[in-house]
C-alpha cells in the first residue's frame, strides 16, 4: 500500500483510504519532519478527515502496510487541491465561525472562540494548517483579509480629526 500511495501522492495532493470499519483517512503529499506523508484523523465523517489533512505526522512505510493489511484499506478517493492556499506572511482573518471548523479537527477550539474576527498574519504552514501566535488553524478557520484602498481626501480627513486642523497632501 506505501508504494501505492507514495506513487499516486507524486501526482495528486491527497489520497482517502478506507478501513473496514468505514472509518476514513486522507494522506497528503505535504511531508512531515521524517519525510513521511502526514495524513489527517481517521473519522467515520468524510468532512471531519478532510477538515483535518496534514494535521498528523504521518506513519512510517511499515506501518502503512501493516494497517492497511491488517484493516483492509481502500483508496476511496484522490484528488487536488483546487482552492488557493495562503502562505507565510498573509494576513488572514479568523472567521467568526472559526470555533466551529477548529471543533471538527479537535484543535484550538478556546483560541478561535477568542481570535475570532481579528486579523493576524500567518507565521507557518504545517499541512493543511496554518501556524498564528503558536496556534494551529486549518484553513476552512480563516478569511483572506482585502486590504482596501484609502484615497488622499480620506488620509487628510483622518490626519485633520487627530491633529485639530486641516491638512492638505501633495
Amino acid at each position: 500500500m506505501f508504494r501505492k500511495l507514495a506513487k499516486i501522492l507524486e501526482y495528486k495532493d491527497n489520497v482517502m483510504v478506507k478501513d473496514d470499519n468505514e472509518f476514513c483517512c486522507v494522506f497528503s503529499s505535504v511531508r512531515d519532519d521524517d519525510d513521511n506523508f502526514r495524513r489527517s484523523s481517521w473519522s467515520s465523517v468524510k468532512e471531519s478527515v478532510k477538515s483535518s489533512i496534514g494535521s498528523f505526522e504521518g506513519y512510517f512505510e511499515k506501518q502503512i502496510n501493516e494497517k492497511a493489511k491488517e484493516d483492509n484499506w481502500q483508496i476511496v478517493e484522490i484528488w487536488d487541491n483546487s482552492k488557493k492556499r495562503f502562505e507565510v506572511g498573509d494576513k488572514v482573518k479568523i472567521a467568526e465561525n472559526a470555533e466551529e471548523m477548529c471543533e471538527s479537527v479537535k484543535f484550538g477550539v478556546i483560541t478561535a472562540k477568542i481570535m475570532a474576527g481579528n486579523i493576524y498574519e500567518i507565521k507557518e504552514v504545517v499541512g493543511s494548517n496554518y501556524e498564528i501566535r503558536g496556534w494551529f488553524f486549518p484553513h476552512s478557520a480563516l478569511e483572506p483579509v482585502f486590504e482596501e484602498e484609502i484615497t488622499v481626501a480620506e488620509v487628510e480627513k483622518i490626519v485633520a480629526e487627530k491633529l485639530g486642523y486641516d491638512v492638505k497632501i501633495k
